[in-house]
């Protein structure tokens, strides 16, 4: 009884994952909509310098990115 309850649950997850995956690669291929990205800075080293960096940057540090993007949209 066991077993079969959790083939059933690995299952639906199996089943969730991919339907999840399905409907966003659906959503990012639409171009009814702008496709919203965010930034964030992660200190994935847990060096002391790299999180000082990381502390001392700025929201306006980011903004070269929008046009950026822009430009190459046109191509």
């Amino acid at each position: 009884m066991f077993k079969r309850l959790r083939i059933a649950f690995l299952l639906y997850v199996l089943l969730f994952v991919a339907v999840a995956q399905y409907f966003a690669g659906q959503r990012s291929k639409d171009w009814d909509e702008p496709l919203w990205v965010d930034v964030y800075a992660v200190a994935a080293d847990h060096d002391e310098s790299t999180r000082r960096y990381l502390d001392d940057l700025e929201p306006t540090e980011f903004q070269e990115i929008d046009p950026f993007l822009a430009r190459e949209a046109q191509h």
